[in-house]
């Protein structure tokens, strides 16, 4: 988790590769890929560096011989590094917390959810994500289709996309669980 983060976004919890699945988390997939070889962020970023490094020995080195100064005021020694300043919060929890646990097989998930992974403008996002993060999670930790339980915030839009079976638990209801499936 973030530093001084207790309740984590939603984003949070989605392994990297499956925040391309909620398009309102696109610019935190992409800045994630940029650092993850084997795709087309990554891909882009290394011909970005490359790129660099051609025009630090093409022009720079010899500007700095000429002139036996840095340019523009750098420091000598400094030289194009590989980009990848990640600075979302997407995925941190899921790698720290959750990742750990796989491969395993679970025979369901529960996921409880807080109700700032709703606030802030966020509530129109949540089914689409919460969607993203449980499909990728049974993917990770099922063998068939293992049950997928989850709370859910009140004036949110609820998940549509989450494959197989799947229950939802409204938040206000949570200190009622008599009515949980018996399969839970």
């Amino acid at each position: 988790m973030a530093k001084g983060e207790d309740n984590p976004d939603l984003k949070s919890w989605i392994p990297y590769d499956a925040l391309i699945d909620a398009s309102s988390l696109l610019p935190d997939y992409m800045e994630l890929a940029s650092v993850v070889p084997g795709n087309e962020h990554y891909a882009a970023n290394a011909r970005r560096y490359i790129e660099a490094w051609k025009a630090y020995w093409g022009e720079t080195i010899p500007q700095m011989i000429s002139s036996k100064a840095a340019p523009d005021d750098q420091a000598w020694g400094t030289y194009p590094i590989m980009g990848g300043d990640v600075a979302t919060t997407a995925s941190q929890t899921y790698n720290v917390l959750t990742h750990s646990f796989t491969p395993t097989s679970l025979k369901g998930i529960l996921f409880i959810t807080h109700k700032g992974m709703s606030g802030d403008g966020k509530a129109s996002h949540f089914g689409v994500q919460l969607s993203a993060l449980a499909n990728s999670w049974k993917k990770r930790f099922g063998s068939g289709d293992i049950p997928f339980f989850y709370t859910l915030p009140h004036d949110v839009c609820p998940p549509k996309y989450i494959e197989g079976k799947s229950t939802a638990i409204l938040l206000e209801d949570l200190s009622d669980l008599s009515d949980l499936p018996n399969s839970l």
